[in-house]
Order: C-alpha cells, then sequence, then structure tokens
C-alpha cells in the first residue's frame, strides 16, 4: 500500500478531495481536527529533534528544483544532502499523510479495505519509495481516528539508504503521538516501536527505475508474492 495526495498544506480540501466524514464516528470537521492535531504533534516533535536541526531551507529548495527536473527530463535527484532530506521531509508531511482521510471514494473503498475486513490479519505494508515513511503516519492517523486496532508491519523500499535518518525520526514521532492518543504512559524507544502491534519499520532497497524483476528489487518482489 503506497498512498500519496501530492499537494500543499494549504489545498486541504480542494480540488473535490476534502476530508472525509465518518458517518458512524464523527463529522468532516471532526475528521479535519483530529488530523491537524495529529500531524501538528508530529511535526513539533519533528522540529525540536534530529530534523529540525538537520533541515536547510536552501537545500530543500535545490531538491525541490531536482524533483520538478526529474518529472519534466527525466534525471534523477540527488538525495545525498542530509540536510535537504530533513527540510523535505518537514515542508512536505502534511501533504503526504492527509490522503486516507479523504472523502474521495476510491480512498473510502480502500479504508474498507485496509481497515474493516479483518481486524486481526496484520496490515502489511509496502511503502514503495517511501523515503521519511509518512505512508506510516498517514496509517497511524487514520486508524487512530476510526478506533480500528489492528497489527501493522510497514517496510519501506527506497533507492537512497540516506532517508534512515528522517525515516527513524518520523517513526519514533508517530509512535509517540499514537501512544499520546491512547492516554498511554510515556516509554522508551524500543518498547515504542513495538506498542499496540505496530512492528518496527524496516527500509529495504528499491530501486524504482528498474523492472521488479531486477535483482536489485529481489526483496521487493519476494514481499509483493507473499
Amino acid at each position: 500500500v503506497n498512498v500519496h495526495w501530492y499537494g500543499r498544506a494549504g489545498q486541504l480540501g480542494e480540488r473535490g478531495f476534502g476530508f472525509v466524514t465518518f458517518v458512524e464516528t464523527s463529522s468532516a470537521a471532526a475528521v479535519l481536527a483530529h488530523f491537524e492535531e495529529g500531524v501538528g504533534n508530529i511535526m513539533e516533535q519533528l522540529r525540536e529533534g534530529c530534523v529540525g536541526t538537520a533541515a536547510d531551507f536552501a537545500a530543500g529548495r535545490e531538491l525541490h528544483k531536482q524533483l520538478t527536473q526529474a518529472v519534466r527530463d527525466g534525471i534523477p535527484p540527488s538525495f545525498s544532502d542530509p540536510s535537504a532530506l530533513a527540510q523535505y521531509t518537514l515542508d512536505k508531511l502534511r501533504a503526504r499523510t492527509c490522503a486516507l482521510l479523504s472523502d474521495h471514494a476510491m480512498l473510502a473503498g480502500l479504508r474498507a479495505d485496509l481497515f474493516h475486513r479483518d481486524e486481526t490479519t496484520p496490515l502489511q505494508v509496502a511503502s514503495v519509495a517511501g523515503g521519511p515513511g509518512f505512508d506510516y503516519t498517514a496509517l497511524s492517523i487514520a486508524m487512530s481516528h476510526i478506533s480500528v486496532s489492528k497489527p501493522v508491519k510497514c517496510h519501506v523500499y527506497d533507492v537512497n539508504p540516506t532517508w534512515r535518518a528522517s525515516l527513524e525520526a518520523v517513526v519514533e514521532a508517530t509512535d509517540r503521538e499514537r501512544l499520546r492518543q491512547q492516554d498511554a504512559a510515556a516509554a522508551s524507544t524500543s518498547e515504542i516501536s513495538s506498542a499496540g502491534g505496530w512492528a518496527p519499520v524496516t527500509l529495504e532497497d528499491c530501486d524504482i527505475t528498474l523492472p521488479l524483476s531486477h535483482a536489485r528489487n529481489t526483496v521487493l518482489r519476494d514481499a509483493v508474492a507473499a
């Protein structure tokens, strides 16, 4: 499962992509409030931690320019600068995590498939080109709102191991926020990573510019086939 919405934070609810109204539990306003509180708390942790310390606006702007060029010209951007990756994480977290709470019909069906059909079988998530772990955060915020409790195993597949620092920071902040929402006591990082049936997140090698059959993508291919 890999769900991204490529929009800006200020565009939430535009383009027919507003927040869903869960009839059985809450209003659209409550959904939006839950999302903003959750992602806001996670962002605050990231800004105050190693991501905020490492982030550099100019480096992030250069990475954005390269990503835009990659779409236009097919030239792969460089993900070698940790300060650019940290800035990207801060800039994109909100927009990249809102999709699962959208009222788009396709995503309503996806939520039903993911969360409601079987609440005992672990949810296996393959976050392809998932970098800093935005899909993990999206799942955590959505599941906490609709009160779904099921085991989650998330594996991030990316060609750039340089994402690891941002990924670990995002996962830790997300887990702390989930425990806060559950009124759980503060715990150490090792206790947090497995709390509530959420397994530790892994970062695996994957190159989306190569066929799935390529040796570089063996781990992802095996996961898809499992």
